[in-house]
């Protein structure tokens, strides 16, 4: 994903920009959302958003604020999932978790900081009109609400400790982590004003790598290391949470993800457009 350098650096200079707090008596919450957001990260959901967007011929400086509201609610989400009472992990992206650095409240308040913030971020956009920012907001908080993000995450917890199948593992998933992929396409789309036929071909393909890059996941866990990675290996395990390599052996997880891929590569829209050719190869080629 080389080519696409310059725009995760936009990405990342604006979320170091709306990051830039002046001292005050709370800072250490504040300093515990820079913390968070400016670790680094590969922002693979802001850039789908501008890709997407580019297709419709939205300039990548007027939408650098709804990719960084994309990134501020995935960056929320790891917080809290590092959290003792979530999967209790040290480590994200190579450095301590967010509630290893400062302590559990304040890290759970971090979380819900850039979660408000998001949204805080699209209503003040002065480059689109409100039927766009609406349309933004909806797509947003519908992919990680109660029926979205959230309620992958209460799956995963209730699985621990249980053999899930096939079905019960790919709608958790489904909700828990390719909704906020599909979500970034959605609002490309909206922002690009591009057409729903063209943007239903996207979500469908969206789908489909949303569900390899989880797959991926779970062959990472138990065949990287923690250096690679930046984040503890075997974690699932440990958790004994049922994954797609605990149910499926590894053969079967890498013949799964090929097949996926092949069926996105196989929509017109994904013959025509270069990134989310670059974007199916990246999700099964990944080395963390």
């Amino acid at each position: 994903m080389n080519k696409y350098t310059d725009s995760v650096k936009l990405i990342s200079e604006r979320l170091d920009e709306i990051t830039d707090y002046e001292k005050c008596a709370y800072d250490t919450l504040l300093k515990a959302e820079k913390y968070s957001v400016t670790a680094g990260g590969k922002h693979l959901r802001g850039l789908i958003l501008l890709e997407t967007a580019k297709i419709g011929g939205a300039a990548s400086s007027s939408v650098a604020d709804y990719a960084c509201a994309v990134e501020l609610v995935h960056t929320y989400s790891l917080i809290h999932d590092d959290l003792p009472e979530m999967d209790n992990d040290d480590l994200r992206r190579g450095l301590p978790t967010c509630h290893k650095k400062f302590g559990t409240a304040i890290a759970l308040l971090a979380g819900d900081a850039l979660l408000t913030k998001a949204f805080n971020l699209i209503s003040n956009d002065t480059h689109f009109d409100c039927k766009h920012k609406l349309d933004c907001i909806r797509i947003l908080s519908q992919a990680c609400g109660e029926h979205g993000m959230l309620a992958g995450q209460t799956l995963d917890k209730l699985c621990e400790n249980k053999n899930a199948d096939l079905q019960s593992l790919t709608e958790l998933h489904n909700r828990k982590t390719t909704d906020m992929f599909c979500a970034a396409v959605k609002m490309g789309c909206v922002i690009g004003d591009i057409s729903d036929d063209i943007c239903r071909q996207l979500t469908e393909g969206m789908n489909l790598l949303g569900l390899v890059f989880q797959i991926k996941d779970d062959i990472l866990d138990v065949t990287s290391d923690t250096e690679s990675l930046g984040k503890p290996v075997m974690s699932d395990f440990k958790s004994q949470k049922s994954t797609f390599v605990s149910l499926l052996g590894l053969e079967k997880s890498y013949s799964l993800i090929d097949s996926l891929v092949l069926q996105a590569k196989k929509l017109p829209i994904f013959q025509q457009i270069p990134f989310y050719n670059d974007l199916a190869d990246y999700f099964i080629n990944r080395k963390k």
